[in-house]
């Protein structure tokens, strides 16, 4: 056995990733940890095959250690590369079975480095030379060599673009362990950089103990690794628009509805001053700049004028500033359904002033019409008329309320039903009609309105029966009843009198409706 410093790194770095894979097993069992464990694994069995096979001094232990460093070799670049996978949230993607396609061609490697004696594919000539008074290993690599060699990096550079990619849509605030996934996958890189142009001999796989530790750190200290592709999912998910500013002014990140919102398109946004992705928006920014809430703001977006709610929330941790995150609320379909229904009322308004008017002229002479005849003779008719006039006037005003104030006209008191009903009676034309009151309930109400209500019922009543029909008032469990002995409602048509606008006077009196 001979001892060199090489020996001694591969040594160190095969203890760092077995302890590191032992610590994050009996942390955790998820998939990011278990790929991570096999990581580790990986570099343990590469470097400590390494370490043995620079300290043995004969050929046949020599090539016993280096197929061992196989067996590493072919679990490395296929466990990083679903430890990215399951970091960057590609594993709905990217599923186990994909892993295991993947693994097979590292795989096929290391069987083809423990048979090389029989094809050479591997190695296609191997021998012991003493340099400086060490003995090395000295090897020709064969076609099979190179294959894995190229296959295994590219996994190696898609695992660390999954991971380069995690790291951008990390909260800045979390800033040491977004260094430690720079770390991680960027040291190897650079030192495999440096040994293949001479700059160090060190060989590059006693390096990964750094990715180990680095990545380790990383899942131990982050409680749960922010899984990009669900990140993405919830922002898009999202209607409102979105827009994240760090401390420093810069945007770092925003969602389709943001765009959308502020009609950006595909221009570059994230990285850019917030002051210059909202210069088009100066009453934007300047609420941007205030940090105040507000409500139907309004900003011309190409040719589309909105109406946006405007919030702000902030949050911060153990390093820098808090960053800011404004939520933008699009309010411009309430805004014009609000207009809409303004004018609508106006429009109303308008048309109740105008019909009120122009049926207190005509009422007004009626009622004076009614006075003086008073005045001449004394009957009963003109009293009920002057009652009928009253009432009149009294659904004008309603009707100017309904339509001034948007709202029922309620002014609730003691009523006695049946006097209501009595009086309510004379008010419709009831030719040899009558009325049968069978209750003295007092109820609540307003006298109005319960006076509108029946007489809509004994109208009813009266017109789609035939002449003597008799309407009854009575009190029912919970209040009270107005019915008929008419021929009734056709069953197969009872569902349908309760509907808005539902009318069957086209058809003729031929039945009667009962409430």
């Amino acid at each position: 056995m001979q001892y060199t410093l090489g020996v001694g790194l591969a040594t160190a770095t095969a203890i760092i990733t077995t302890l590191t894979a032992a610590f994050l097993l009996n942390r955790s069992r998820s998939a990011e940890t278990v790929s991570l464990v096999g990581f580790n694994v990986a570099v343990a069995v590469w470097t400590g095959g390494n370490a043995l096979q620079v300290a043995s001094t004969t050929l046949t232990g020599k090539l016993f250690w280096v197929n061992v460093q196989y067996v590493g070799i072919a679990l490395l670049p296929v466990s990083i590369f679903a430890f990215a996978v399951y970091l960057s949230g590609a594993d709905d993607r990217v599923t186990r079975t994909h892993l295991g396609l993947l693994a097979v061609p590292m795989a096929a490697l290391a069987l083809l480095s423990w048979t090389n004696g029989v094809h050479g594919l591997v190695r296609t000539s191997v021998g012991l030379a003493v340099v400086d008074g060490v003995v090395v290993l000295e090897r020709t690599f064969g076609p099979a060599f190179w294959l894995g060699w190229v296959y295994s990096n590219l996994l190696n550079l898609t695992a660390t673009v999954l991971v380069l990619r995690s790291v951008v849509y990390a909260d800045r605030i979390i800033e040491r362990r977004v260094l430690a996934l720079l770390i991680g996958p960027l040291v190897p890189w650079v030192a495999q950089f440096l040994y293949l142009t001479g700059a160090h001999s060190i060989e590059p796989e006693t390096f990964f103990a750094f990715t180990a530790v680095a990545f380790a750190y990383a899942e131990y200290s982050w409680d749960s690794i922010e899984s990009a592709q669900s990140r993405d999912a919830v922002l898009e998910l999202l209607e409102e628009g979105v827009l994240v500013v760090a401390s420093d002014g810069r945007v770092v990140d925003l969602n389709s509805a943001t765009r959308e919102l502020l009609a950006l398109g595909d221009a570059v946004a994230v990285g850019e001053p917030i002051d210059d992705v909202l210069d088009d928006y100066p009453t934007l920014l300047e609420a941007y700049r205030e940090g105040e809430a507000t409500t139907d703001l309004t900003i011309d977006a190409g040719q589309t004028r909105r109406h946006v709610d405007v919030q702000f929330s902030s949050f911060a941790g153990n390093v820098g500033n808090p960053d800011k995150v404004v939520v933008l609320t699009d309010v411009t379909a309430i805004r014009e359904q609000e207009r809409a229904l303004e004018r609508q009322n106006e429009r109303l308004e308008s048309f109740a002033s105008m019909v009120s008017h122009d049926l207190r002229n005509p009422l007004n002479v009626a009622q004076g019409r009614v006075e003086l005849a008073e005045a001449e003779c004394d009957s009963e008719h003109l009293q009920i008329a002057q009652r009928a006039h009253n009432r009149m006037a009294g659904l004008i005003d309603d009707i100017l309320t309904l339509a001034r104030q948007g709202q029922s006209v309620e002014s609730v008191e003691p009523v006695d039903l049946g006097s209501l009903a009595r009086a309510t009676w004379e008010m419709v034309e009831t030719p040899e009609a009558s009325l049968e009151v069978e209750t003295d309930l007092v109820i609540r109400a307003d006298r109005s309105r319960l006076q509108q209500l029946l007489e809509n019922l004994f109208r009813n009543a009266v017109e789609h029966n035939d002449p003597g029909v008799t309407v009854t008032l009575g009190r029912s469990p919970d209040g009270f009843y107005v019915a008929d002995d008419g021929t009734g409602i056709p069953p197969d048509e009872r569902d349908d009198v309760f509907e808005a606008g539902y009318s069957t006077r086209d058809r003729g009196p031929d039945w009667a409706s009962t409430s």
